[in-house]
């Protein structure tokens, strides 16, 4: 073969190379961004979640909206990618979480979703139901003990409504006995409505076992829709399998975790753990300013305190499995590898232990995953690109928007040009006592008709901590800042006082000590709101640039044909079925 003929080879099978290497538009795929494909499933996704991205466009021109906004978003993290945000150890800690999450998520796929089978005889027993209602009272109880107690009670004639008083704390149920009105098939937890589906009017129940408690369950009446027909049935089909599968997946969920965390065999070390605990609230919670002490989750500067003060703790042992155990330093370790927003709370002792629990759970069952070789599903896999991608996206361009900086001159000029956007509304001055009662308020108002100071009232009697340290000094207020007080208080003269006003919480008493009239802010005022919205603007005229510049170097294809077709199914309240998705009969 001559050189000319083994060169031509050479390049027309890179050529070949190149094109079946790069994702093709199809069915499925709405568009390709360089060899990231979009699919249609992504673009309805981002659709459904994001309504507010396209609050006057329906349809295809919606989108045509959302597909940018996914283009945009891939473009920025190839980029990011490509210059190593996606290895930043933040995003890498988050990317991991979800990962993790998503390989629990194929634990239960594999083990209880993949075997749930809804057949048509439980569709038509469901469908039945759904054209039944129930007049449905209850009972309710923490502890076991508790309900038997009720039961008994009962038995020995103590009226429902007696009883239902100092069962609920919730007043309305107290007052009523407890009645939750008429209650269709899918408005209560699954074993109270099997329960309550299951009696005769006028029976009242054995104890009946939710997420919540226990209850005593009596059904007062019944009534049922007689026009059914096997039209309406296959209409709600989709609904109905879909709420029955969602039932079946949270039963067996429940009980596959059960037996799968028994196997394990874990213990609290209650010692370890008050150890733990009090240390938390020694260099934790009484560090904080008074207005973060009840955050519950620990932030990372905090998590580095609490290790200093538990270095010499970190070998004792908090938690122990068949197969091992953690050390405090293990659990401190595991603690920061989470996401501030999903670790354990720590506003209650209990709520931390149960939440240490999940924390322990959820790390056995990604660890399951893994032994199981899950980390290659390709659910798996996509979903953690996905989250790769949406914070590679955010890290690089929040690293952009950094550098973006305004000078004083952009500031002012942007005041000149919109002065009209900025003015102060009409306020008024008040000081206010909030109390508990109407005649409380009354007797208020009577002292400080006579000689009682407002300033001294307030800061003995009124239940506004934060305003009756100042005396009761609310500061100057807008119209409906404060709903009826606000209204009150422009219907006032300045040094009058009101009538008692009734707010959440009580009875409120105010004095108005000034007015003013609307007018322009200065621009030392605005001066805050302006730089906010200058830089909103920077902003979005180099993120703009950074989207033309991309582009720019991007083959990006659009599948038109898919786009419009699932716009017309929106547009018409179709239901939008994918390609692979079963269609129920």
């Amino acid at each position: 073969m001559s050189t000319r003929h083994h060169s031509n080879f050479i390049y027309f099978f890179i050529l070949l190379f190149i094109s079946c290497s790069e994702p093709k538009l199809n069915e499925q795929t709405v568009a390709v961004v360089g060899k990231e494909k979009i699919t249609a499933q992504e673009l309805l996704l981002s659709y459904e979640l994001l309504p507010h991205w396209t609050p006057s466009k329906r349809g295809a021109a919606a989108l045509r909206a959302h597909l940018e906004l996914l283009i945009q978003k891939k473009l920025f993290a190839n980029e990011g990618r490509r210059r190593g945000y996606n290895t930043d150890p933040v995003v890498k800690k988050i990317v991991e979480w979800f990962e993790n999450e998503e390989l629990r998520k194929a634990v239960y796929r594999t083990e209880i979703e993949e075997s749930i089978e809804i057949s048509e005889e439980d569709l038509l027993q469901a469908y039945h139901k759904n054209n039944i209602q129930l007049h449905v009272r209850h009972l309710f109880a923490k502890t076991e003990k508790q309900v038997k107690a009720m039961q008994q009670a009962l038995n020995d004639g103590i009226p429902w409504e007696e009883i239902a008083k100092v069962t609920f704390r919730d007043s309305m149920l107290a007052n009523n006995g407890g009645d939750l009105g008429w209650l269709g098939f899918g408005d209560l937890e699954g074993t109270f409505e099997d329960s309550a589906f299951a009696q005769r009017i006028g029976q009242i129940s054995q104890p009946v076992r939710t997420r919540y408690g226990y209850h005593l369950i009596q059904v007062l009446n019944v009534r049922k829709n007689i026009l059914t027909s096997q039209a309406d049935f296959e209409a709600k089909k989709p609904k109905l399998e879909k709420m029955l599968f969602r039932r079946q997946e949270k039963r067996r969920s429940s009980e596959f975790v059960k037996k799968f965390m028994a196997k394990k065999n874990v213990k609290m070390i209650n010692k370890t753990f008050d150890l733990l605990v009090s240390k938390i609230r020694d260099d934790v919670i009484d560090s904080r300013s008074p207005d973060v002490k009840f955050l519950p989750a620990i932030k990372d500067g905090e998590l580095n305190q609490l290790s200093l003060g538990l270095e010499a703790y970190r070998d004792e042992v908090l938690i122990t499995y068949n197969d091992g155990e953690w050390t405090m330093g293990d659990f401190l370790e595991k603690l920061r590898s989470l996401p501030i927003t999903r670790r354990p709370r720590l506003d209650s002792p209990v709520k931390f232990r149960r939440d240490l629990g999940m924390m322990i759970r959820d790390d056995f069952l990604a660890e399951e995953a893994r032994g199981r070789g899950l980390a290659q599903d390709p659910q798996v896999q996509k979903e953690a690109k996905h989250w790769e991608d949406e914070y590679t996206f955010s890290y690089f361009w929040q690293s952009i928007e950094d550098t973006i900086s305004v000078t004083d001159e952009q500031v002012r000029a942007f005041f000149e040009k919109h002065r009209a956007r900025y003015w102060l509304p009409d306020r008024v001055h008040i000081q206010e006592i909030l109390v508990q009662t109407r005649s409380e308020a009354f007797r208020i108002i009577r002292r400080l008709k006579g000689s009682a100071d407002f300033s001294n009232l307030a800061k003995t009697h009124s239940l506004r901590t934060s305003a009756a340290q100042k005396g009761g000094d609310l500061g100057w207020i807008a119209l409906e800042q404060m709903g009826n007080i606000s209204t009150v208080a422009f219907q006032l003269e300045k040094g009058t006082l009101s009538e008692p006003i009734q707010v959440e919480g009580g009875y409120s008493v105010i004095k108005v000590l000034g007015k003013k009239k609307q007018r322009q802010k200065t621009f030392d005022e605005a001066k805050s709101a302006v730089l906010t919205a200058v830089r909103r603007q920077l902003s979005r005229e180099v993120y703009n640039q950074w989207v033309e510049r991309l582009k720019s170097k991007t083959k990006i294809q659009i599948n038109d044909s898919l786009l419009v077709r699932l716009g017309e199914q929106i547009e018409t309240g179709d239901r939008i079925l994918m390609p692979g998705t079963r269609k129920i009969n």
